[in-house]
């Protein structure tokens, strides 16, 4: 019995030393009174994708999984951003691997002449009604020219049924965030 813990600790140890695994750090999500949570900002994680694929998973200085975009807009620039869960944020891949980048390098100029810039805005787990309070808080301050709202069938109706931000009551659609509620013609 002993020879055989004596071996497979000298087996465990030169795996370690010679193959060495990577290690997974996760990146937490942090509690947020109007979207129930959010990434934190200037995070960085190495994570194993569904793929069984290492990729990292870098969030900017607004907790978005994209590289640093100003708020003002160069002019000449044709802003698209994209809101949806995880199926944009695309968890799995490297951020230009993700389908709103490829788009951005397929389009690259549009017929006008003006630039593409996307923006990757979308959160894992979010609902539409997490990713309209994020469009609010956020969204909006970049100026987008297009926003893309994504609609996943395997869980985002579930999503929006329990995520409690909005509600429906006697078949009236309803908000209790008065920062969400816009008088008519805003």
């Amino acid at each position: 019995m002993l020879s055989l813990v004596v071996t497979f600790s000298i087996i465990e140890i030169a795996l370690r030393i010679f193959l060495p695994q990577e290690l997974i750090t996760p990146m937490p999500a942090m509690a947020d009174r109007e979207m129930i949570y959010r990434l934190p900002s200037n995070t960085s994680a190495y994570l194993k994708g569904t793929s069984v694929r290492w990729f990292h998973l870098k969030t900017n200085s607004l907790g978005l999984r994209d590289r640093e975009i100003p708020f003002a807009k160069t002019p000449g620039i044709y802003r698209v951003l994209l809101l949806g869960d995880s199926m944009s944020m695309a968890e799995g891949v490297e951020l230009e691997e993700t389908y709103i980048k490829q788009f951005e390098k397929k389009i690259g100029t549009k017929p006008s002449g003006r630039k593409v810039e996307t923006i990757n805005a979308a959160i894992r787990g979010f609902g539409n009604d997490q990713e309209i309070v994020l469009f609010e808080r956020l969204g909006r301050r970049f100026l987008p020219d297009m926003v893309i709202l994504a609609f996943y069938e395997g869980n985002d109706l579930t999503d929006n049924a329990n995520g409690g931000i909005f509600t429906v009551k006697d078949g009236e659609f309803g908000c209790d965030n008065p920062k969400l509620i816009r008088k008519r013609g805003q």
